[in-house]
């Protein structure tokens, strides 16, 4: 290595078996990594090396005598592979090569600096090997990088408090060292004491008091979860904090833990809700971005994630009402599924409970007309149209699906030619909303078609039934 130019690939190699052999000569492990710094990194098409696929089923195996052997190797062939890195500190760790595991893992943070899983696995040896403080820094980074993890503020919260526990590390009083006397206590933090002057050996310094944590909302939900993990009630105020923040991910992987130590209907049904909710916001965010891409796959993907959303609500509507079988309002939720997957007569029935309901009376009579037309019962399809304006008319908030009954009823009456009805209905939701659909276009060309007495209206057209 002190000759210009040397052959950075064949020192490897002489390195990669000294390093297997004596895995706690630092002295080795010095010149191995400082070899490796200057190692070509692989091309995009280099296909995976013998040696990196062994090292991968050692670590499965956590066998980490073979990772110690293999991981040198595997090295030569990509040697800023940061996972294998963090592998060859566990396994020094597991070896009680502790030196060695540091220096792996500090070589690991500065192949990949930023990459989240790198930093959480760089976490865990320093932890291991009873730098607090360090593991702190690298979970940090973690949160800083990712904002919705949930396990960073956990573990710096629990390490917080973990190092709060622990008491400094005293000074021997033989007059050794530092460095011997964080040996004697390896698994605690690293802290510094000032040397006391000969005129202040004999005062009795007062202990410090602990510094008060402060922890936020989100870590100190954590912390309940950590410290009574068969509490289900953690886990809902968690996700409610996260839906909050409208963190649908993270409370969706919350209540699936509340879920994993609880049996409560109210937890599944909390979980079901944001099941359907992050698939709505998915399905809509993929139809956006389709309609403004305009791209066969853009398209492919609304579409694909619009099916499992129906999909989703169809098996979540028959769940609940199977549940509750004697909840109306479930089965006409069950009958909206039906009627959205296109089966239209196992529909009718569960929608029919619909207008045993008041809040879903007007909603049930409109999807009833709407069967009954697509299967040309003209006047019944009618007269649901009729309905469910005048049960809309009661209350405000049904606004929408008055407007909608009587558009549908217009466009009806106009195809059974009476004319007259038509106008009537289209005038009284132009009167509502002039700006609905093409309410006012319509309304005009019929009233033109009056004038002109080209259009006879009967009201035997709707009559014959199928």
């Amino acid at each position: 290595m002190g000759q210009s130019g040397h052959d950075v690939r064949q020192v490897h190699e002489f390195l990669a078996e000294c390093v297997a052999r004596q895995p706690e000569n630092k002295a080795f492990l010095d010149a191995f990594l400082c070899n490796l710094q200057h190692l070509p990194a692989p091309t995009r098409d280099a296909s995976p090396d013998d040696a990196q696929a062994l090292v991968l089923q050692a670590i499965d195996r956590q066998d980490w005598r073979q990772v110690l052997v293999l991981g040198p190797l595997a090295l030569l062939h990509c040697p800023r592979d940061a996972s294998i890195l963090v592998a060859m500190a566990f396994a020094s760790q597991a070896c009680d090569c502790l030196e060695a595991a540091a220096l792996y893992v500090e070589q690991a943070l500065q192949s990949e600096p930023e990459r989240t899983e790198t930093l959480r696995q760089a976490a865990r040896v320093f932890l291991r090997l009873g730098n607090i403080d360090r593991a702190i820094t690298l979970w940090q980074r973690v949160e800083d990088a990712d904002p919705y993890d949930s396990e960073a503020p956990r573990m710096i919260a629990e390490l917080t408090l973990e190092k709060m526990r622990r008491p400094a590390p005293k000074k021997p009083a033989n007059g050794g060292s530092e460095m011997q006397a964080d040996e004697a206590a390896p698994s605690g933090p690293t802290v510094e004491h000032d040397e006391l002057s000969d005129e202040h050996t004999t005062a009795i310094q007062p202990p410090e008091k602990p510094k008060t944590l402060v922890l936020t909302e989100r870590q100190r939900l954590e912390r309940a979860i950590f410290d009574h993990p068969e509490d289900e009630n953690h886990y809902l105020r968690l996700a409610d904090f996260y839906l909050d923040e409208g963190r649908l991910y993270e409370a969706q992987r919350t209540l699936n833990r509340a879920l994993s130590i609880s049996s409560e209907v109210h937890v599944r049904e909390k979980l079901e809700d944001v099941n359907l909710t992050r698939a709505r916001q998915q399905a809509q965010t993929a139809r956006q971005h389709a309609d403004q891409q305009r791209t066969v796959d853009a398209l492919e993907i609304a579409e694909k994630l619009e099916k499992e959303l129906q999909e989703l609500e169809f098996n979540t509507a028959r769940v609940r009402s199977d549940r509750y079988p004697d909840d109306k309002s479930l089965r006409f939720k069950l009958g909206l599924a039906w009627k959205a997957r296109g089966e239209f007569r196992q529909a009718l029935e569960p929608l029919q409970a619909g207008l045993e309901v008041p809040e879903y009376r007007a909603a049930a009579s409109m999807e009833i007309g709407e069967i009954l037309q697509r299967y040309k019962q003209f006047p019944k399809a009618l007269q649901c149209y009729r309905q469910a304006a005048q049960l809309a008319i009661k209350k405000p908030q049904n606004e929408p699906v008055r407007n909608e009954a009587l558009y549908r009823a217009g466009l009806l009456a106009s195809q059974m030619k009476l004319l007259d009805s038509a106008i009537d209905y289209w005038e009284e939701l132009a009167a509502a909303d002039s700006t609905y659909k093409d309410v006012r276009s319509r309304l005009d060309k019929l009233k033109e078609i009056g004038e002109t007495d080209t259009f006879f209206p009967s009201t035997e057209a709707g009559r014959d039934e199928p």
